[in-house]
């Protein structure tokens, strides 16, 4: 016999329901800036798109995912910087023109770096081949110190866009002209403005001009209409003298070691105390893509790091190299391991561009993107050694006291271990900290070409994700202000209307309107009430119904 639903638990469910149903256009949704850092968004959050305010409604309808994105959190924010109220956020386009190169990939003769973690609008990586000069693109994106653009969003405008614009560092100047890269600007009649030293080589400057349809590579951009210095740093002129949280992503600008580096311009601070996750103080290179944690003191514009994480798997390599491994212009291969270059990589000794005329010991410093090797650095390290070999990168193929680096086999035997402090341990204690996909060093060891194995190797297990941070300082809070950050939209959504302002605090209620005996009290030009109140109140009212039916 099928029994009966008690009406209490009716009551109970439906009140549930409707309660769920009307309050939840009171939540308030989250931001997520490079996959780890969900923000809470209000109806108070106020958002832009390259300065100009756009509706938090027009943003998410937008294929937000990839733009750069400066933005400000309340004073909630979190030691972490992981959570908070995003107060305001602006994504910026770095690009937007013709193409001019198609192999390789350029846009007002500016290089684009494309990697795995670029997000693609009407547009894929396998339909890359089919551009053609003079299509027009759309690209967010970190620019490169020497020209170029390392590439987070790429979008194809089939329909063209009312306005172009080029963002880069000024490489040199002429009497009617600057130059970003190779590509000319004629600036005659036009007022540079914000450039607080004026305009010279080396300031960072957003060009917009009126399309032409006329123009192609190799030609003067002329029809300029407005030149401003920017700063891309993560400046803050209002709260002057404050401690305040910030997170940046981005590329190194230049080196100041030891104890410091400018990202995108940015000046960084580091020491003994600070984490390096991903890779260490060496790995710090010229366009390194990095994250930096921290305090921003105001007061000297200065990035305190307290963890500076790599944003893409560091891989290095030291073994000898034959000069048949070399593939000129290209890249070359390292314990039968294909490494690639790019445009940023740096050939101090010229080894990809010329070659080698017999056996050196090749050291390889990269990064892992898509699965393949891309080198930062290639440099010759002296004599070819078989017994001085050394190989980082993720574990792999985990199997009893054996894994792989790279496709290379580590056989333990003999070998010495290190954790993520750089304290000795055991076999035993190590393979019990060691997981797939752990940034491992195996060092020092003597590599054996007929079965690709490396043993006897100083092994030290270089995933420091879990090692503790340094505690974060009391911050001086002013205006509001917790923090500021630079990184990548991951995730956007609009906040519901309703949704309580920064602070957590829900708004008020209206007063209710006056009683009207036209309308029963409910109209009267009060408008309606808000949802919130209409939701509990039928939740009243289901309750008081089954409770009745139920006596």
């Amino acid at each position: 016999m099928v029994k009966s639903i008690a009406p209490g638990f009716l009551a109970r469910l439906a009140c549930g329901l409707i309660c769920f149903s009307a309050f939840h256009g009171l939540s308030a949704n989250e931001f997520t800036i490079d996959d780890s850092r969900n923000f809470t968004v209000t109806e108070s959050t106020e958002m832009f798109l390259d300065d100009e305010a756009i509706s938090q409604e027009d943003f998410e309808a937008l294929s937000h995912e990839g733009y750069l994105v400066k933005f400000d959190v309340g004073d909630d924010v979190s030691d972490d910087f992981t959570a908070g109220t995003v107060l305001s956020a602006t994504a910026t386009i770095q690009l937007k023109g013709p193409v001019t190169s198609v192999s390789p990939l350029e846009v007002f003769d500016q290089r684009l770096i494309i990697e795995s973690d670029t997000v693609f609008e009407d547009l894929s990586p396998s339909t890359l081949g089919s551009l053609n000069p003079g299509d027009i693109l759309e690209i967010s994106g970190l620019p490169i110190e020497s020209g170029g653009l390392r590439v987070l969003r790429l979008e194809l405008k089939s329909a063209g866009v009312d306005e172009w614009k080029l963002t880069g560092v000024v490489t040199g100047q002429s009497a009617t002209s600057i130059f970003i890269g190779t590509q000319e600007v004629i600036d005659t009649g036009i007022t540079p403005r914000d450039c607080d030293s004026g305009l010279v080589t080396g300031a960072l400057v957003e060009i917009k001009a009126t399309p032409d349809p006329g123009f192609a590579a190799g030609q003067p951009l002329d029809t300029v209409t407005d030149i401003e210095c920017i700063d891309p740093s993560l400046v803050v002129d209002d709260v002057s003298g404050a401690l305040i949280r910030a997170v940046q992503s981005g590329l190194i600008t230049a080196l100041a070691l030891p104890g410091s580096f400018f990202l995108n311009e940015q000046r960084v601070l580091f020491d003994s105390t600070t984490v390096f996750i991903g890779g260490d103080v060496e790995d710090l290179q010229v366009n390194s893509f990095v994250e930096v944690l921290g305090e921003l003191d105001a007061s000297n514009d200065t990035l305190v790091a307290r963890a500076v994480t790599f944003r893409q798997s560091r891989v290095r390599i030291r073994a000898p190299v034959s000069p048949a491994d070399i593939d000129i212009g290209n890249g070359l291969t390292v314990l039968q391991i294909p490494v690639i270059i790019n445009s940023l990589t740096e050939d101090e000794d010229n080894i990809v561009a010329s070659g080698i005329g017999a056996d050196q010991h090749i050291e390889v410093r990269g990064y892992l993107d898509g699965g393949v090797v891309v080198a930062s650095r290639v440099r010759e390290r002296g004599d070819p050694e078989f017994d001085d070999v050394d190989v980082r990168g993720p574990a792999a193929d985990l199997a009893g006291d054996t894994f792989t680096i790279l496709g290379v086999n580590i056989n333990t035997t003999g070998s010495s271990f290190r954790d993520e402090a750089g304290n000795s341990i055991s076999k035993a204690a190590f393979f019990a900290l060691l997981t797939a996909g752990a940034e491992v060093a195996a060092e020092d060891g003597l590599y054996d070409p007929g079965s690709h194995t490396l043993s006897n190797a100083e092994i030290q297990l270089e995933d420091r994700t879990n090692v503790s941070k340094p505690a974060a300082p009391a911050i001086d809070i002013k205006g509001g202000l917790g923090g500021r950050g630079i990184g990548t939209i991951s995730k956007f959504t609009a906040a519901a209307a309703g949704s309580p302002p920064p602070g957590g605090t829900p708004p008020p209620p209206p007063a209710p309107p006056p009683a009207s005996p036209a309308s029963g009290g409910g109209g009267g030009g009060g408008g309606s009430l808000p949802a919130g109140i209409v939701g509990s109140l039928l939740c009243l009212l289901v309750i008081r119904w089954f409770t009745k039916r139920a006596h």
